[in-house]
C-alpha cells in the first residue's frame, strides 16, 4: 500500500506542478493581452529619443532597404493581418538635430513642447509616395538640403551667380509673338519685364536661421502593393495632414503662410489633398513633384492636386508614363521635355528623378532655369525666342505662371544654369510658327524622321 500511496502522491505532484505550469502560461498570456496605460513618458527623456533616424546607411542592404517598411510590406501580403486603418506619423528635423527626428504626435502637448519646434522658422514638409520608404532617399535628400542653407557660407560679392536676383528671368530679346499671345490668352499672368522681382535685394544674412523640416511617415499604407486601394485612401490620408498643421497653429501659432508641403508621386496627390481641405487657411506653395498619374487622369481636378490647392502651386514633371503630361499647378516644369530622363534605363527611373532635381535645386549656385514655352497636342512644342528665363524650385519659392522647358546635366550636379538653348526635338521652323495650325500637324515621331 505504501508504494501505492507513493506513487499517486507522485503523480498528484506531477498533476499539481502541470496545473500551475498551465496557470502561469496563461497569466503570461492574458497580461501579454492587456492594453498598455498610455502614460506620457517623461519629459526630460523625450529630447534624448531618437524616433526617427535619417541618415544614409553604411551598408549596402541598409542603402537599398528599410527593415520597418518590408515588415509592412510583407504584412500586406497576409491575409486578414493588413491593417485598413490609416496612419501618417510626424518627425521634426532641425540643425541641432538633423539625423535624428524627434515625433509630433497630433493632439498630443508633451511631444510638441519637447521637439523644440519654432513657429517663427519657416515650416517644410515632406510626403514620400507610394512604396517608398519612410527613410528612404527622398526624405534624406530634400531635408539635407533645406538644413544645409542655414550653415551656408555667405557668397563674396562680385560673384554674378550669387548677385543676381534668383526671381529675376534672364532675357536677351524683347518679348516675342509668342510671350504677347499667352499674355492676351491668358495662360500667363508673368510680367516679362520685371520677372518677379520679389527679393532682389535679399542677402545670406536674411537667410532663415534655422528650418521645421517635418517628414511625414505614412509607410503602414504606402506599403499595400495594391495601388488602387492605397489611392482610395489620399483623402484620409490628407485629412490626417490637416490635423496635424491645424494643431501647430492652435498651439504654436503657426502662420500657414510659413508651411510648403514637398510631395513626390501619391505624397503630391496627398499635399494637394490636404490644400482642398484646409479651408479657410492656405498653404503658401505645395511643390508637387511628379504627381501621380495613373487613375488621376481621369478625375477632375476636385480630386487631384491642382492651382486652387495653395497659393502657388508648382509641379515638376519628368515621367509621362508616370505622372502627367498636362499642366497641373501654376507653373509646370518639364525637364527634357517631361518623358525619358538622361541616364536612366529602368523603369521608374525618370519619375525618381523629380525629386533628385527639386533637392539640388534647393543648394545648387546655379539653378534649373525653364524656358517660356507652350505644349501643343501631338507632343508639338513651341519655344520662346527671347530667352525669358524663370527658376524651376529653389528656396524660397518664386511665382510664376505659364509652363517651361529645363535642360539638365545627365549626370549630378544636373543644374546647367542659365542660357542653356533647349534640344531641339522639333526643326526652328515648326519650333516658331507663324501659323499655330501648321505648328499641331507635326508630331515629335514624324520631324525626328524628318
Amino acid at each position: 500500500m505504501r508504494s501505492v500511496k507513493s506513487t499517486l502522491n507522485i503523480s498528484g505532484s506531477g498533476v499539481q506542478r502541470r496545473t500551475v505550469l498551465v496557470a502561469l502560461i496563461s497569466l503570461v498570456i492574458l497580461l501579454k493581452h492587456v492594453p498598455p496605460t498610455h502614460s506620457a513618458p517623461h519629459t526630460s527623456s523625450l529630447r534624448d529619443v531618437c524616433g526617427h533616424t535619417l541618415r544614409r546607411p553604411s551598408s549596402f542592404f541598409g542603402r537599398h532597404f528599410d527593415s520597418t517598411f518590408l515588415k509592412h510590406f510583407f504584412k500586406h501580403l497576409i491575409p486578414f493581418t493588413s491593417s485598413a486603418r490609416v496612419k501618417m506619423q510626424f518627425y521634426l528635423y532641425k540643425r541641432d538635430f538633423a539625423e535624428c527626428g524627434r515625433e509630433i504626435i497630433t493632439d498630443d502637448h508633451n511631444t510638441l513642447d519637447m521637439s523644440d519646434f519654432n513657429p517663427e522658422h519657416p515650416t517644410r514638409i515632406i510626403i514620400h509616395g507610394w512604396m517608398s520608404q519612410s527613410k528612404g532617399a527622398l526624405n534624406r535628400a530634400v531635408k539635407n538640403a533645406y538644413l544645409s542653407l542655414v550653415k551656408r557660407v555667405p557668397q563674396p560679392a562680385g560673384d554674378s551667380l550669387s548677385d543676381a536676383s534668383p526671381n529675376e528671368p534672364h532675357t536677351t530679346d524683347s518679348p516675342s509673338a509668342i510671350e504677347n499671345d499667352f499674355r492676351n490668352n491668358n495662360k500667363i499672368d508673368i510680367d516679362l519685364d520685371t520677372g518677379y522681382r520679389l527679393n532682389m535685394n535679399a542677402t545670406n544674412n536674411d537667410k532663415p536661421t534655422d528650418f521645421n523640416v517635418i517628414v511625414c511617415d505614412w509607410s503602414v499604407i504606402a506599403s499595400n502593393v495594391n495601388y488602387y486601394s492605397v489611392v482610395d485612401m489620399v483623402e484620409d490620408l490628407g485629412r490626417l495632414l490637416v490635423d496635424f498643421t491645424n494643431f501647430l497653429h492652435l498651439r504654436t501659432g503657426l502662420n500657414y503662410n510659413d508651411v510648403y508641403l514637398i510631395g513626390h508621386s501619391l505624397g503630391a496627390q496627398i499635399a494637394g489633398s490636404a490644400g482642398k481641405q484646409a479651408f479657410p487657411h492656405r498653404f503658401n506653395t505645395i511643390y508637387a513633384l511628379d504627381p501621380a498619374g495613373p487613375k488621376f487622369r481621369d478625375l477632375s481636378d476636385e480630386y487631384r492636386v491642382d492651382p486652387t490647392d495653395a497659393d502657388y502651386v508648382e509641379s515638376i514633371q519628368t515621367s509621362s508614363s508616370l505622372g502627367f503630361e498636362e499642366p497641373v499647378g501654376h507653373a509646370t516644369f518639364y525637364p527634357n521635355y517631361g518623358r525619358d530622363q538622361k541616364k536612366c534605363y529602368f523603369y521608374g527611373c525618370s519619375h525618381r528623378r523629380a525629386y533628385h532635381y527639386f533637392a539640388e535645386s534647393i543648394t545648387s549656385k546655379l539653378g534649373f532655369w525653364g524656358t517660356l514655352c507652350r505644349r501643343q497636342a501631338d507632343d508639338v512644342w513651341i519655344i520662346s525666342e527671347s530667352g525669358a528665363e524663370f527658376i524651376m524650385g529653389g528656396e524660397p519659392s518664386t511665382p510664376k505662371r505659364g509652363t517651361f522647358y529645363v535642360k539638365t546635366a545627365a549626370r549630378p550636379p544636373y543644374a546647367l544654369g542659365r542660357s542653356i538653348q533647349p534640344e531641339r526635338l522639333v526643326t526652328p521652323a515648326i519650333d516658331f510658327p507663324d501659323n499655330d495650325d501648321i505648328a499641331a500637324k507635326y508630331t515629335l515621331d514624324e520631324v525626328q524622321s524628318v
